[in-house]
């Protein structure tokens, strides 16, 4: 298994897509193998330890503000972001199946863990 993570957002789910297309085989859980018709290793992408937002909520904020997305995204405070922060788990090294998980804070302040972002 490789994890890492990048500045940006974290891998979707492939699971439900395990077919071979165009030689780069979809593994049956998240991530995806980088050896073309193998199904190890496995690479996921746990996103970054940081508050993110999606292009479609840089939209609707620049929407609200009535304002452009650079103008929106300049104006904005890391406290208006999601409290939010995407990791992988792994599971019994058993049957290691990486999974995305995220690190959120729920609107009375609680922190869980959750399948995604959101209050």
């Amino acid at each position: 298994m490789f994890v890492h993570g990048h500045t940006h957002l974290a891998d979707r789910a492939q699971s439900g897509a395990n077919q071979i297309s165009g030689g780069l085989l979809k593994i049956a859980m998240e991530g995806f193998s980088p050896v073309r018709g193998k199904t190890t290793p496995v690479a996921i992408n746990g996103g970054a330890w940081q508050r993110t937002i999606t292009p479609v909520q840089l939209l609707r904020l620049a929407d609200e503000r009535k304002a452009s997305p650079s103008d929106a995204l300049r104006s904005l405070k890391i406290e208006e972001l999601a409290p939010c922060y995407s990791f992988v788990q792994i599971g019994s090294m058993d049957e290691p199946a990486p999974s995305v998980r995220h690190w959120r804070q729920a609107a009375s302040g609680e922190w869980s863990i959750g399948p995604a972002c959101g209050r």
